[in-house]
C-alpha cells in the first residue's frame, strides 16, 4: 500500500510540474512560437527593410500568433512568466536551441529549396482601384491620401496585402508622417501603423495583415500618409500602390503562376 501511495505521489508531482498556471503556454507551445519569431527577425533583416524594420516585425509577430491561436496578452504573460522561473526558462531555451540545431542540420544537407506557393490568378486579385501616384508638392496643403474597401471586398481567412513606393523630402513641412490600417470587424478592430523616414530616398513598404478565419469583415480603412493637423505643407511623393486580396488556394489541381507570385512579393 505504501508503494501504491508513493507511486501516485510521484505522478501528481510530475504532472505539478509539466504544467503551466492559466493564460502561460505550454513549453513545447512557447518554443515554437519564439522559435518562429526568431526566423522571422532574422528574414527581416536579412531583407534590409531598414525604416521600416519595426512595422515589419510587429506584423510578423502578429501572423505567428494569428497561426498559432495565441492572443498577445497570453504571449506576454507567458513571457513574463517564464522570465520569473528560470528553471523553466532554462528548459525553455534550451528546447529552443535542439530546434535551430536541427534546423542547422537540414541546412546543411540542403533539404530546403525555394518552393513557390499553389497560386492562380484568380486566388490573388489586384483590387486598388484609386490612382498608383500622388505627389504632394511644397506650399500646397494636404494632410493625407485615405483608402477605403467594403465588406464584400475581402471574406473571411483572405490576406490583405498593400504595396507602395514613398519618397518623403527633407523639406517637408509636416510632423508625424506614418501610414495607419484599420481592419473592421464585428465588435473588434485591428490596425496597425507605420511611421515614414524623412531622408528624401524612395523606400518601399509592403503592408501584409491576415484576416480572422472567423468573423466577417466589415471595412478596411487606411491612409497611405497622414500627418499631424490640418493645413500642413507636405513634399512627398507616392507611387507604385498596390492592393491585393489573397486567397491562399489549397487544391492540387491549381494552375500554378510563378511570375504572378514573384511579381508581388519578390519585388
Amino acid at each position: 500500500m505504501k508503494t501504491i501511495i508513493v507511486y501516485f505521489a510521484a505522478i501528481l508531482l510530475l504532472f505539478s510540474c509539466s504544467t503551466t498556471p492559466k493564460g502561460v503556454l505550454q513549453e513545447k507551445k512557447m518554443a515554437d512560437v519564439l522559435y518562429e519569431m526568431y526566423l522571422a527577425d532574422a528574414c527581416n533583416m536579412v531583407k534590409n527593410y531598414g525604416a521600416n524594420l519595426d512595422s515589419t516585425k510587429r506584423q510578423s509577430y502578429r501572423y505567428i500568433l494569428h497561426k498559432y491561436d495565441v492572443s498577445v496578452a497570453d504571449f506576454d504573460s507567458s513571457m513574463v512568466w517564464y522570465s520569473a522561473h528560470p528553471d523553466k526558462q532554462e528548459h525553455l531555451y534550451d528546447r529552443l536551441n535542439l530546434q535551430f540545431q536541427k534546423l542547422q542540420k537540414d541546412v546543411n544537407a540542403r533539404k530546403y529549396k525555394q518552393i513557390t506557393p499553389v497560386l492562380t490568378e484568380n486566388d490573388t486579385v489586384e483590387v486598388w482601384q484609386m490612382p498608383r501616384r500622388f505627389d504632394f508638392t511644397t506650399g500646397i496643403i494636404h494632410n493625407k491620401v485615405n483608402f477605403h474597401f467594403d465588406r464584400n471586398q475581402f471574406q473571411k481567412g483572405n490576406g490583405f496585402l498593400l504595396t507602395y513606393k514613398l519618397k518623403l523630402n527633407k523639406e517637408d513641412k509636416a510632423e508625424g508622417n506614418k501610414f495607419l490600417l484599420k481592419v473592421a470587424y464585428q465588435g473588434k478592430t485591428d490596425s496597425l501603423v507605420s511611421y515614414a523616414k524623412k531622408d528624401g530616398q524612395w523606400l518601399s513598404y509592403r503592408v501584409f495583415m491576415p484576416l480572422s478565419p472567423k468573423t466577417d469583415v466589415m471595412t478596411i480603412d487606411g491612409w497611405l500618409l497622414e500627418c499631424k493637423g490640418n493645413n500642413m505643407p507636405q513634399s512627398a511623393v507616392i507611387a507604385d500602390v498596390h492592393c491585393y486580396r489573397i486567397a491562399y488556394a489549397t487544391h492540387k489541381g491549381a494552375k500554378t503562376s510563378r511570375s504572378w507570385w514573384q511579381k508581388i512579393f519578390s519585388k
